[in-house]
């Protein structure tokens, strides 16, 4: 990524992206989700938890920051996304994980 507006128009649209597919299966699942100032939130009911997802210009990642786990994705140039080191997650299948494990249940977006 060549610099720090790069990265924060990829960082936005893909969690812009998520946030859209997490508000639309809201009501499929146990959870409310709220996205200000590029920050977004999911709130659990049963168990009570919150989950954020946001930039960190500094590291040039995103990260999701669970009660269980915090998960760290880079920008792959390849496939011109933001993926989980490791597994190659995307940011949503990564946010689909994090709320499976939380929930206890598998979760779809």
């Amino acid at each position: 990524m060549r610099d720090d507006a790069e990265f924060k128009r990829h960082a936005d649209d893909a969690i812009h992206s998520v946030y859209l597919a997490l508000t639309a299966a809201s009501d499929d699942y146990a959870y409310d989700v709220s996205y200000e100032s590029g920050v977004l939130t999911v709130e659990t009911k049963r168990p009570r938890a919150r989950l954020v997802v946001d930039a960190h210009p500094a590291a040039r990642q995103i990260r999701i920051s669970s009660p269980s786990r915090s998960y760290k994705l880079d920008w792959d140039v390849v496939e011109n996304e933001f993926l989980l080191s490791g597994t190659g997650e995307n940011l949503k299948e990564a946010m689909e994980e994090a709320l499976s494990r939380h929930l206890k249940e598998d979760v779809a977006l």
